[in-house]
């Protein structure tokens, strides 16, 4: 079901359900038909394992993300969020439903099939992904190899992506001798170097400090802004998604159980935000993956 096809979302109330056999709560406004999708799912599945070993990770997911938007999936470790990224990257296959990506049906393809569109998505991840044993200049330039790039061409692309997020002083590097911000910036200028048109970013704040956090998602704003990149950001902070997002889904056990605006879902989900008691339903919130208590007080945490 589409969001637009959806009677029942029309004037939502706070705590409102959804009719049965659908999973998706949709505020005013957030069926807004102004600009072309990016990335549409539609009834969307996932399924590991067979028999008593089978877990369901997305369970019955319909989303739409426009081109040109900041969209953020906001849920508890486990929710399924992750699952869904590698989902719409085609690093893994859908059971059923259908997903399109700029137009492009990935679902049921196979690798070389997808070559071409993981090429227009960028990614950023927690804990970098950088190789240690290159320089920074040689870690924004390994997508470029690997797509086919001239020499020349690569050199210039390094050097405006560097300048772009301000580390052109810092090429020669190593991953080592930069900060844990440096490294995400380098992580960011390395997903923008084949000129995607949709940018992943998966837990990219969660292991830097509030400042450094700031800065990055200010840098991922920019991005949008000035290149037009449609942003889909995962996490698990409500600060980050008030600081940066146009709307927001809300993931509980793989399912989407709010979608909207970010005041209209914050509205509804900062008063079980308030409350220290509060758990996933599934009392299932891991405490690795909770912040330092240093930290809390600064950021809250969905």
């Amino acid at each position: 079901m589409s969001e637009q096809a959806a009677p029942w979302a029309k004037n939502p109330e706070p705590g409102a359900t959804t009719p049965e056999g659908t999973n998706t709560l949709i505020s005013p406004g957030a069926a807004d038909t102004g600009a072309e999708p990016m990335v549409t799912i539609d009834n969307v599945s996932k399924i590991f394992g067979k028999g008593k070993k089978e877990v369901a990770a997305v369970k019955n997911v319909s989303l739409t993300v426009k081109k040109g938007e900041i969209f953020a999936i906001i849920g508890y470790s486990g929710a399924g969020k992750s699952t869904l990224v590698r989902l719409i990257n085609g690093l893994e296959s859908t059971t059923s439903g259908t997903l399109t990506v700029d137009g492009f049906e990935i679902s049921g393809k196979r690798d070389l099939e997808l070559q071409k569109v993981r090429t227009n998505i960028g990614m950023i991840f927690q804990q970098f992904n950088l190789m240690n044993s290159r320089t920074v200049a040689q870690n924004v330039e390994f997508p470029l190899k690997v797509a086919g790039w001239s020499k020349g061409e690569r050199t210039k692309r390094v050097q405006e992506m560097l300048e772009f997020v301000g580390l052109a002083d810092r090429a020669k590097y190593y991953p080592s001798q930069l900060s844990g911000g440096q490294k995400q910036r380098v992580g960011i200028a390395r997903a923008l170097a084949t000129k995607p048109s949709l940018l992943l970013a998966d837990e990219a704040t969660s292991a830097l400090d509030p400042e450094t956090t700031h800065e990055v998602l200010e840098l991922l704003k920019e991005v949008n802004r000035e290149l037009g990149i449609t942003v889909i950001v995962i996490t698990h902070e409500m600060d980050v998604v008030s600081s940066i997002a146009d709307r927001v889904a809300v993931m509980e056990e793989g399912r989407v159980v709010e979608t909207g605006s970010v005041y209209e879902v914050s509205r509804i989900r900062r008063p079980r935000l308030r409350n220290d008691s509060w758990r996933p339903p599934s009392s299932r919130a891991p405490p690795a993956m909770r912040l330092p208590r240093c930290a809390r007080t600064t950021r809250a945490t969905w």
